[in-house]
């Protein structure tokens, strides 16, 4: 019980400095809310550190809603990699700019798809779009089929059976977000030389930063996943293998949300963003925590998987030149 008691308030430190900074660094972007259209997506990435670290306490602190609040958790984690494929698109000057841009170029898939897949060409950044997009979707969907499957008894977390379906939520899990950070991979392989180009888009540090925090949560649930099922982590005394497993996933990401913390402070700093040119910090809130774009742009994806009448193969692909002007990305 001590031992219990000195876990949450450790992580519930942790969860108070990362919210801090967090939270400090995303007034000082309202306070100087220049260039609306690359704020809000950076806004929305800075908020994944606070979301992770409360969610890491209150998993703690409340073992038994653990499971929902993690469900919690991926929901926004999936808006996350989107956002950060949004936020490259905007540094690279829109939909427009990229489709002439994507003109001139082949891209193609690193090792080891390359000897797999071929080439991408006509609609790349559609592809991109619906491959981030395909999670966001996804993963609400999973979440609620794993909260009537645990109340039904038949979720079993950190059970590998078939029988169970913890196994096949994860599985379909991991099919998604693997798909979704190999676009953002294979967008920037392809946009490298032009981001690079933009110092003030940090782009490789971003990346890192983002890409770390999920990582880490999801490698570090795999590994302690697979601990379990060798028989290394078992019960003990009135602690089951879901609690444990539960306790030490949670408290090392509480630990690393506070590193994550600092990390966003140096790869999204508002500094850059200090103009004469701003607005009021209540219309940057505004402006910062709506979604209309996230919105929009999902119903471009579904509508673009639509059958359209006397249209050409290449016509509804973001990235063709005959795309047609409602299916151009806004950021409002």
């Amino acid at each position: 019980m001590k031992r219990h008691l000195a876990i949450q308030i450790i992580s519930g430190l942790s969860c108070f400095f990362s919210c801090f900074v967090s939270i400090n660094l995303i007034c000082n972007h309202l306070k100087n809310y220049s260039e609306p259209k690359k704020q809000q997506k950076i806004i929305r990435l800075i908020l994944l550190v606070p979301i992770y670290s409360i969610q890491s306490w209150l998993s703690l602190t409340f073992p038994e809603n653990s499971l929902f609040f993690t469900l919690v958790r991926c929901c926004y984690e999936s808006i996350v990699l989107h956002t950060f494929l949004s936020l490259l698109l905007v540094y690279l000057g829109g939909t427009v700019r990229f489709t002439k841009m994507m003109a001139k170029k082949t891209v193609t898939h690193p090792f080891p798809m390359n000897r797999m897949v071929s080439h991408v060409n006509e609609g790349f950044l559609l592809q991109m779009f619906r491959g981030t997009l395909q999670f966001v979707i996804l993963i609400p969907v999973c979440s609620i089929v794993a909260l009537l499957l645990n109340a039904c008894g038949l979720y079993h977390e950190g059970d590998l059976s078939l029988r169970y379906g913890y196994f096949w939520i994860e599985l379909i899990y991991n099919f998604s977000v693997s798909l979704s950070l190999y676009c953002l991979v294979l967008f920037y392989k392809a946009t490298n030389r032009e981001l690079s180009k933009n110092p003030k888009s940090n782009t490789l540090l971003r990346f890192l930063t983002v890409k770390s925090v999920i990582f880490f949560a999801y490698w570090q649930s795999l590994g302690i996943t697979v601990l379990i099922q060798t028989g290394i982590i078992q019960d003990v005394g009135s602690w089951t293998v879901s609690h444990i497993k539960t306790v030490i996933q949670e408290f090392m990401m509480s630990i690393e949300m506070a590193y994550a913390a600092l990390a966003c402070c140096v790869s999204f700093d508002y500094k850059e963003f200090q103009k004469d040119k701003k607005i009021s910090f209540c219309q940057a809130a505004y402006h910062a925590f709506k979604a209309k774009d996230l919105v929009r742009e999902l119903q471009l994806a579904i509508v673009s998987y639509l059958p359209k009448k006397k249209k050409k193969k290449n016509e509804l692909a973001y990235g063709s030149p005959h795309t047609p002007k409602n299916f151009q990305i806004k950021y409002v």
